[in-house]
């Protein structure tokens, strides 16, 4: 008698999101710490942007050291080295009725910090993503403890998602850049 093996119809994408998570886990990443908690960046660095999140309630605010605001439109890119960007991301602060709280230019007004993206640019760095290098940028996400988030050993989702800014932003999203076309 035949024994015949049944297959559960998803063994295989199954086997595919193992597979992704591993080579996630393993992508190549810079080993050293290179890109530190920037102390006093509310204080010393340039607000760049502002944006609301309002599915979340969250503010998120991106700021730049003097290197990387002195770009201010595209056709200055790419960033000096030098260059340091923050993203912080913020709950929404709420008003007595619960209802998020506004600043006078419209924007949420910032509550509890949650965390921070950073980015810095210099020469040599980025060489350890290998075939995600953007540049020669690093990356490491905080707590507001100044704990790790995403570690320098972890941050290649980090360099593998500004990968799809693209080389002409000079793997940068957003910041304050206008295009030198008016758009």
């Amino acid at each position: 008698m035949m024994k015949r093996r049944l297959r559960h119809p998803c063994w295989p994408t199954g086997l595919l999101a193992v597979v992704l998570l591993a080579q996630a886990r393993n992508a190549p990443a810079p080993n050293g710490q290179r890109v530190a908690f920037p102390e006093g960046y509310q204080k010393k660095y340039q607000v760049l942007r502002m944006v609301d999140k309002p599915d979340k309630k969250q503010l998120v605010t991106v700021y730049g050291n003097d290197a990387a605001a002195s770009i201010k439109s595209t056709g200055q890119l790419p960033y000096p080295y030098g260059s340091i960007l923050v993203m912080e991301t913020s709950s929404a602060l709420k008003g007595s009725q619960g209802k998020v709280a506004l600043d006078e230019k419209g924007h949420y007004r910032k509550g509890k910090v949650l965390g921070l993206h950073v980015m810095r640019k210099e020469h040599g760095f980025g060489e350890g993503y290998g075939q995600n290098r953007t540049g020669e940028w690093e990356y490491v996400e905080f707590g507001p403890d100044r704990s790790y988030l995403t570690p320098p050993e972890k941050s290649s989702v980090c360099a593998e998602c500004h990968l799809k800014a693209g080389r002409e932003k000079d793997f940068v999203y957003g910041g304050r850049l206008h295009s030198d076309r008016g758009n």
